[in-house]
Parts: C-alpha cells; sequence; structure tokens
C-alpha cells in the first residue's frame, strides 16, 4: 500500500465529516445561498452574452455583467472559502449566519491569496515554457500552438496552487507559512494529495459547471447550481487544507 494512501484518504473523510454537520452547514451556506440565488436571477435577466440580430447571429458579450457576475462570484467564494477554514480552526462565531463581510482578516487571506495565485501561474508558465522549448529542440517539425501552451498552464496551475495551500491556512490562524515552506510541507501527502484535490474538489464543480453552459435553457435553476458548485468548492477547498495543516502539525513539521 502507497504510505500516502492513508493520510491523505484520512483528509478527504475528515472533510467530508466536517460538511455532516447540519447546523455549521446552516451557519456558513444560509446568506451565501440566498446572494447566489440572487445572482443567478441577475445573470437571466442581464446575460453575459447574447445573439446579435445579424444574419449569422454573431455572439455578443456583455461586458458589464460578465465583471459583476464574476467580481461577486468571486467575492461570495473566497468568503466562503476563508470563514470555512476559520470554522474548522476555531469553531462557529456567535453569529446564528454568517454574513460576507470585509474585515481586516479578509484581506490579509486575499493578499495570500493573490500571492499564491500569482506564483503559481509563474511556476505553471516557466515550466510549460520549458517543456516546450525542450521538446521542439528534439521534434522540430511539430510547434505547440499557443491554446495549447494555455491549456497546459491552466492544467498545471492546481498542482502549484494545492502544494503551496498552507499559506492560506495560516492566515487564517494567525501563522505567517511561506510558499515554499508550505511546498515543502505537502510532500509528506505525495501525489495522492493533488489527486484527491483534483477528483473531490474541481472535477464536480467543472461537471456542475459545464451543464450549465450544456443547458442555458434551464435558466435561474442551473445558474444558481453552477454557482453553488463554485462556493462549495471553495467551501470543501478551505476545510481541506485545514485538515493539512492539522496533519502537518500532529507530525510536528510546524
Amino acid at each position: 500500500m502507497n504510505r500516502n494512501y492513508e493520510p491523505v484518504s484520512a483528509l478527504f473523510f475528515q472533510t467530508v465529516k466536517f460538511f455532516l454537520n447540519g447546523k455549521t452547514l446552516k451557519y456558513l451556506f444560509v446568506f451565501p445561498v440566498l446572494l447566489l440565488g440572487a445572482l443567478a436571477v441577475y445573470e437571466k435577466f442581464y446575460p453575459m452574452y447574447g445573439f446579435a440580430e445579424t444574419a449569422n447571429l454573431q455572439i455578443e458579450l456583455n461586458v458589464s455583467s460578465i465583471l459583476t457576475l464574476l467580481s461577486v462570484l468571486a467575492f461570495i467564494t473566497t468568503e466562503v472559502t476563508w470563514q470555512s477554514a476559520d470554522i474548522a480552526l476555531f469553531g462557529r462565531g456567535e453569529h446564528s449566519f454568517f454574513v460576507p463581510r470585509l474585515n481586516k482578516k479578509y484581506g490579509l487571506f486575499l493578499l495570500v491569496l493573490a500571492k499564491m495565485t500569482l506564483f503559481s501561474l509563474v511556476l505553471a508558465g516557466t515550466s510549460v515554457f520549458a517543456l516546450t522549448k525542450a521538446f521542439d529542440l528534439f521534434v522540430k517539425t511539430f510547434v505547440f500552438p499557443v491554446q495549447i501552451k494555455a491549456m497546459l498552464v491552466l492544467a498545471l496551475f492546481p498542482f502549484f496552487m494545492i502544494r503551496t495551500g498552507l499559506c492560506l491556512v495560516g492566515s487564517v490562524a494567525g501563522e505567517k507559512i511561506g510558499l515554499f515552506q508550505s511546498w515543502q510541507i505537502t510532500r509528506i501527502f505525495g501525489w495522492g494529495y493533488f489527486f484527491m484535490y483534483v477528483a473531490a474538489v474541481l472535477l464536480p464543480c467543472a461537471l456542475c459547471l459545464s451543464c450549465t453552459r450544456l443547458l442555458p435553457q434551464s435558466g435561474i435553476v442551473t445558474n444558481f447550481a453552477g454557482y453553488l458548485s463554485v462556493v462549495s468548492s471553495g467551501a470543501f477547498q478551505g476545510v481541506y487544507l485545514v485538515q493539512a495543516f492539522a496533519r502537518a502539525k500532529k507530525d510536528a513539521i510546524l
């Protein structure tokens, strides 16, 4: 048996167990779900794209709707991710429901997330550049299109994000964890850590979002399901990373 299998599977089941608590779900999701419902209604009346009244029905993007939808969804998702990690670390607060809000702790969380994102994009881009250059040296008859390179960068991006993910938990816990420190710590989980993350978090989210675009006629309900999948993914990530943080503490790595 792979020595990494047991701790990685433990992280997953501990995270699932966290979300089996009805009181926690009620506290964490009631208000965000109301906001997502309003966002789904907004998209119904102000869609992100439409068809111009031309012979070939050319698609027209609604830039203001795109910016509004992405900004609000990003705000709700990051808020729920931050709060889910906070609950997993310290328990629920005094309020009956979690209301997304701006404060210093959330600002620090966003700052660390931005640093992780930039770091991961640079590493993913550098890795793809090096790999494609090496390939070009040996196989001169094929040149990677820009679109393929971009897809490779997006494919590698989650790997670097999850390896630096303990930085986010550190920002919530009040402990400074550097990017390279997180990278070193997550080595104990091996590749199973990343693949579990992709299977449990990214894949369901991607499938639901695909359904949203494949079945646009479903309107508000489908849009709402897509938004909820993104926010739920964020919540799962927050708790999942806390379990990894706790495991590292237990093993006296942090």
